[in-house]
């Protein structure tokens, strides 16, 4: 029973809880209830705009159900894109935003968090990982400024040799988000290598 409370304490809470004279429209996702203005998403999100303006059922809604989606992902979304909040994206957030901001048709989402993904690139403290990560992540969600500017730093990175194995060396072949590129953005990444490597 003591587990219980402390876990229903410890639930996040956001500013969406609670309605206001400004919301219009409870978004209900695992069974609780975000607080929201049909405009101000509609304004964002084309989906949202669709929902609301066209000839859907959500249009007359006081409660609109996002199934599939978690409290805490849906909350991150609104707290980017809702006018008097504005957070930044985070490392910890940028994934998920992206998902749900192609989802939701979301560009000014995107750029956000293509803009923070490509600050992170030209980072001298980040990881070889996080730029292929990075990498990946333009490659999946077709975000052309940081395709190109992360294949700029990962075209130094190698593939395995037998006869040079230095310490610390980040070998493309073994990582996952390398396998996940598409075909055209791995030919795209050889063929910046082998012109590299040319000069």
């Amino acid at each position: 029973m003591a587990l219980v409370i402390i876990s229903a304490a410890i639930k996040r809470s956001s500013v969406f809880d609670e309605p206001s004279d400004k919301t219009d429209v409870a978004l209900v996702v695992e069974g609780r209830r975000l607080h929201v203005n049909k405009g101000a998403l509609s304004v964002a999100s084309d989906v949202f705009h669709r929902m609301f303006n066209g000839d859907f059922k959500e249009k007359q809604e006081s409660e609109v159900p996002l199934p599939g989606k978690t409290y805490d992902d849906i909350v991150d979304l609104l707290l980017c894109i809702y006018p008097s909040e504005l957070r930044p994206v985070t490392k910890a957030t940028v994934d998920r935003l992206l998902e749900l901001a192609d989802e939701y048709q979301i560009d000014v989402l995107k750029r956000k968090c293509e803009g923070f993904l490509l600050t992170r690139c030209v980072d001298k403290y980040i990881s070889q990982r996080e730029v292929l990560h990075a990498l990946y992540l333009a490659d999946k969600h077709s975000l052309p400024d940081l395709l190109h500017g992360a294949i700029q730093i990962v075209k130094y990175y190698q593939f395995r040799c037998p006869a040079y194995n230095p310490k610390n060396t980040m070998y493309l072949e073994n990582k996952q988000d390398f396998v996940n590129l598409r075909n055209e953005t791995k030919i795209k990444l050889m063929a910046e290598m082998i012109y590299h490597f040319q000069k």
